[in-house]
């Protein structure tokens, strides 16, 4: 193209559009002295470079975030509450689509199957992401994480990310169950979760780990479990109601004042007295601990080491310590007429308690028995009911052996509502709960002075338990409060069942052995052995075992009433045992009574 040619293009370009107003036009000018430039054909010399070769978009893996299908290899991207962050992965796996190599099938909270990355800790899954046990395979899968984590407050399992709630603790609790070790817990990023062994299996269950109490929601405290480690549990302190501090033949008395975090309570032991209870109360429900028992010549008996049963009951109820002095043959220097004063570490501002005392050893037990979702059975037809017979009877036997006689047996029903609610039970909440609903069966001592047992439709808590007492030992003659009886299965009735060792018993005589035992436990009676094999109770006549779990029927002390485990045979009580039970407020001392 000539410069002539080129100017002329330039002025038919100008021709084709109107300058607008205002606006500034280029002016290109030709210099005519500039030399031809030929625009032909290429330098034949020169290579032109060919197109680039533009790889396809990389699709992406199962469990990448992804906004529509055609980013991932799959071809679906899940989105939606249970993805905020998207989901690429196969679907409908679980009706014959395989996974990848190294993936897996999970059933979708609302939708369907989709194939998950297998993984053996959250480090190996994105942003987003959480290794999680799966129950239906037994994989741990990466897995989105969306509602709250352990330990947070829940009302409904769908608002927690592993999909448990317990709405019976205080504000609902997010948990996993079954869990093997904390990386099966929701403790991505901010939190920090453990899992609390229970006995293994689905009883294992993740909780907050926690230094301090600011570490834990309201109504939670930071609870030494053992090994090392605190989590955050459900306070079981709480106010007490106020009727129970109403005027009463357990003449409660208040006012003890907490100054500089202890509280120091005094009274009179008689130079009669056998044995006694002094029950210290924390009105408004504020955790306190049992530190020692200062007697008359001035010595102090402190909770430790060998005592250190007598502090059990604080930790158990926080609020609360009945203490029954002496609990053992061998702390009978504890019992010691004139002023003595209990000294406990207190939070709140004002101490409660009420003092019992006995001046013989007691001989007769009166029963308040409730039936809870227990089929077939009212308050009316328990006395003739031949299970029930069957029970008391074999109960009788146990308790005569150190010359106890059961008394007074009442029976109530409870309304439907609490049928339902409690009529299985499945935690120790439930236990707290269904043992506030306890009343007392008369306003004078005598009819105060009895033990509330509980019949429940069944079990299901963790860790295999058909029988808890909520007191080591529990507070005599006090009634409505989450201390206040023992509950227990009733399902073995009427039945033949396996015991401890895979042999068949009679079920009522079963049941009768889950009363005995759980009641023992209310009136200060502690395992022979624990099942940890290395605690004991402080008595001199029941043989310690050292391997509880190996081989139960081995030990020294099987066959004893107290013995961790149920066997149809452990039905033997001692005389040291005996001392105890008949040390207990709660048997009263009748004259005349022969068992």
């Amino acid at each position: 193209m000539t410069r002539w040619t080129m100017l002329i293009a330039v002025l038919l370009l100008g021709a084709c559009h109107a300058e607008p107003e205002g606006q500034q036009w280029l002016v290109v000018e030709v210099d005519e002295g500039l030399p031809d430039v030929d625009m032909g054909a290429p330098d034949p010399d020169v290579a032109i470079p060919p197109a680039p070769d533009i790889p396809p978009p990389q699709l992406l893996g199962d469990s990448s975030p992804c906004t529509a299908g055609d980013e991932c290899a799959s071809g679906t991207c899940l989105t939606g509450n249970e993805f905020p962050n998207g989901y690429c992965t196969a679907t409908d796996c679980a009706s014959g689509s395989v996974c990848a190599e190294g993936s897996a099938c999970r059933q979708g909270r609302d939708g369907p199957s989709y194939c998950a990355p297998l993984c053996t800790s959250d480090n190996a899954c994105g942003d987003g992401l959480a290794c999680r046990y799966d129950f239906r395979t037994g994989d741990r899968m990466c897995r989105p994480i969306s509602g709250a984590a352990d330990g947070e407050a829940c009302v409904d399992r769908r608002e927690c990310q592993n999909r448990w709630c317990q709405p019976d603790l205080t504000g609902g609790y997010c948990v996993t169950f079954g869990c093997e070790t904390s990386d099966d817990c929701s403790n991505q990023r901010e939190f920090d979760n453990v899992c609390l062994n229970n006995g293994g299996g689905f009883n294992n269950f993740c909780v907050r780990r926690c230094d301090t109490v600011a570490d834990c929601r309201p109504d939670h405290l930071c609870t030494d479990i053992g090994g090392g480690e605190t989590v955050c549990l459900e306070d079981p302190a709480r106010p007490f109601e106020e009727a129970v501090f109403e005027p009463s033949a357990l003449n409660i008395q208040c006012g003890i004042p907490v100054e500089n975090g202890l509280a120091r309570i005094t009274y009179d032991i008689a130079d009669t007295t056998t044995s006694y209870m002094v029950t210290p109360m924390a009105r408004d429900g504020q955790p306190m601990q049992a530190r020692r028992i200062k007697i008359p010549d001035g010595s102090e008996k402190n909770f430790v080491a060998e005592r250190d049963i007598l502090a059990y009951p604080s930790r158990l109820f926080a609020s609360m310590s009945p203490t029954l002095v002496p609990a053992s043959p061998t702390f009978m220097d504890m019992l010691a007429p004139g002023t003595n004063e209990y000294h406990l570490a207190a939070e709140g501002t004002e101490v409660c308690y009420y003092l019992l005392e006995k001046d013989a050893p007691g001989n007769v037990l009166d029963m308040n028995i409730y039936l809870v979702g227990v089929p077939g059975v009212t308050a009316a037809t328990a006395g003739t009911d031949p299970r029930f017979v069957g029970v008391f009877d074999e109960v009788r036997r146990i308790y005569a052996q150190i010359g106890i006689e059961l008394g007074v047996l009442r029976f109530f029903d409870m309304d439907e509502a609490t049928n339902v609610r409690y009529g299985v039970l499945r935690s120790s909440g439930d236990v707290a709960s269904l043992t506030k609903l306890s009343q007392a069966p008369g306003v004078d001592l005598e009819s105060l002075l009895s033990v509330n047992v509980f019949f429940v439709g069944e079990f299901a808590l963790g860790g295999g338990a058909i029988g808890i007492s909520s007191g080591l030992p529990g507070p005599a003659g006090l009634h409505g409060t989450q201390g206040s009886g023992v509950v227990f299965t009733a399902e073995y009735m009427g039945t033949m069942v396996p015991d401890a060792i895979g042999g068949n018993a009679d079920g009522n005589a079963y049941t009768a052995l889950l009363l005995a035992h759980e009641v023992g436990h209310w009136l200060g009676l502690y395992h022979t052995t624990e099942t940890d094999s290395s605690t004991h109770d402080p008595l001199g006549d029941t043989p310690q075992c050292g391997t509880v779990n190996n081989n139960p029927q081995s030990c020294a002390s099987w066959g004893n009433l107290m013995f961790p485990y149920a066997g149809a045979s452990n039905t033997n009580v001692t005389a040291d045992q005996g001392f105890v039970l008949k040390g207990n407020p709660a048997v009263r001392t009748v004259v005349g009574v022969t068992p």
